[in-house]
């Protein structure tokens, strides 16, 4: 059985570090929208429009992966919920692992946690607060997944072997794995 699994949280939440234990773990494909978002939109706004558009093209892209016969993590934050509805009406087997924490929680561990393949994505909690881009969580909205598979409290501590048994276990529930 294929299937796509959504991480979603604020941004610095934890969601790259968790696909990729459930990647290494599972073997399957990464969607990561940091670098998705690069291939389509070359420079982006980041406004509502566009990221609708991005979620969108990202759910259809995890659903071509999913009909190729490929399992799929995709990691995205996915402020309103857009990618996440395109990708249920989708993929059959799909499901959604919420990261929850707060805003102040999350730039926290975006100050410990730096990822050198993001260059220009650095200090955006310090950014959001003073006005020069809008952030979910800080200055733009995020919708929390009602129904997740599964809900993991991000404290930017923990061991990633927790955070990837919890999420397969729930995927084990829904019979997925």
């Amino acid at each position: 059985m294929v299937w796509a699994i959504w991480i979603t949280g604020l941004p610095s939440s934890g969601k790259s570090w968790l696909a990729g234990g459930l990647v290494k773990q599972l073997g399957c494909e990464w969607l990561r929208l940091d670098l998705f978002r690069k291939e389509i939109v070359p420079k982006p706004t980041y406004s509502e429009e566009e990221r609708k558009f991005v979620y969108t093209e990202l759910a259809k892209r995890a659903a071509k992966l999913v009909e190729e016969g490929k399992n799929v993590v995709v990691d995205a934050t996915d402020n309103l919920g857009s990618g996440r509805r395109k990708a249920r009406q989708l993929i059959k087997n799909f499901g959604v692992v919420q990261l929850r924490c707060s805003p102040e929680t999350a730039a926290n561990i975006e100050k410990k946690h730096r990822d050198s393949r993001l260059k220009g994505f650095e200090n955006l909690y310090e950014r959001a607060k003073r006005g020069e881009i809008e952030l979910p969580g800080v200055n733009a909205p995020y919708a929390e997944e009602k129904g997740a598979l599964v809900v993991i409290e991000s404290r930017g501590e923990g061991r990633l072997e927790d955070w990837v048994k919890k999420v397969l276990d729930a995927m084990a529930g829904c019979k997925f794995i």
